[in-house]
């Protein structure tokens, strides 16, 4: 999976051959050939391989109690990984992975965990500050998490489109500070 994302990163899917991932990862073209039946099925895997390293890098903020500092600590944590990984958000940008990926979501299919999960780190923390009297009430929970999530996945698309040349995690707080102004009590 690192040698299918260094040369998708590197390349582009279009590009990338089957070939240049097995030379990446020092193995034969045959070989791989026993692991994936084709390009799309390396970038199936490499997706649900991403997905859930996401995941367990994001994880570590659930554990926070203040439903908000859980909130700023899971977008800083996402856009940590966007980081690490920008070279291959920028190739799946750039080659309609996501589009493919939404789609998939729409029509039913299974590939949208990630974002289903993200949405309800952000709903259920959302909940819990409204109760506290910290969030506004007036606006469902699931409402204003499709609200920051659309905030936070459009500043990661911004920077993929700007050439990854500021710090995205540093953008976090911006993005909070942002969201959270306009969900606070009125």
């Amino acid at each position: 999976m690192e040698a299918a994302g260094n040369v998708f990163g590197r390349l582009g899917f279009g590009a990338a051959k089957i070939a240049d991932i097995a030379a990446e990862a020092g193995v034969s073209v045959g070989t791989l050939y026993n692991y994936f039946k084709n390009k799309d099925a390396v970038i199936d895997s490499l997706v649900t391989h991403e997905s859930s390293h996401f995941q367990a890098f994001v994880r570590s903020a659930e554990q926070i109690e203040d439903p908000v500092e859980r909130i700023r600590q899971h977008i800083d944590a996402s856009y940590r990984f966007l980081e690490q990984h920008g070279a291959l958000l920028a190739m799946a940008v750039r080659e309609g992975v996501f589009r493919r990926e939404i789609a998939e979501q729409q029509f039913g299919e299974s590939r949208g965990e990630i974002h289903f999960y993200m949405l309800g780190v952000y709903e259920a923390a959302l909940a819990q500050a409204a109760a506290a009297g910290i969030v506004r009430k007036d606006v469902t929970p699931s409402a204003l998490a499709v609200m920051l999530d659309g905030a936070v996945s459009s500043l990661a698309f911004d920077w993929v489109r700007r050439g990854r040349s500021q710090s995205l995690h540093e953008l976090s707080a911006v993005v909070f500070d942002t969201f959270m102004k306009g969900a606070q009590v009125r």
